[in-house]
């Protein structure tokens, strides 16, 4: 005599068959994650990684804020600065823009030119022009990202 068992949902229970072949794709699946997971772990412990630092200027060469910056002053001439870091940025890369610091509007027309401070390992030169390219003082943002 059979019986036709149906399970709440109305379809038939699982048969020994395909219950083996449900736990062995799941045994699979587990095997297959834990070794992406793996995977994942030794590719990012392998990944390159970089100190992100910056520093919000004013045109007067005030440091208005930053993250490992030490100080701003002016340079010699108008419209240049120096921002020094806490770290070591020698072998990093810095990018600056004009930009005011306070969210009172869009800052003057201009550029912003980088370099490493010559003869230190730690502090950025700053260069700021107005739309013509001559030399203005301006409100700058600096970012620095080093290896170290």
């Amino acid at each position: 005599m059979s019986e036709n068992l149906e399970t709440e949902n109305g379809q038939p229970p699982l048969s020994e068959e395909e219950r083996t072949g449900i736990e062995a794709a799941l045994m699979t699946g587990a095997r297959q994650q834990s070794e992406v997971a793996a995977a994942l772990a030794t590719a990012r412990s392998n990944l390159p990684s970089a100190q992100v630092l910056y520093a919000n200027v004013r045109a007067d060469g005030t440091l208005v804020n930053g993250f490992g910056a030490s100080s701003a002053s002016l340079g010699p001439s108008v419209g240049e600065y120096i921002v020094t870091f806490a770290w070591i940025i020698l072998g990093g890369t810095w990018v600056a823009t004009l930009g005011r610091w306070d969210g009172t509007g869009l800052s003057l027309p201009g550029h912003a030119v980088t370099n490493l401070r010559s003869g230190t390992v730690n502090a950025v030169y700053v260069r700021t022009r107005d739309e013509t390219g001559r030399p203005a003082a301006r409100d700058f943002h600096l970012m620095v990202a080093t290896p170290f």
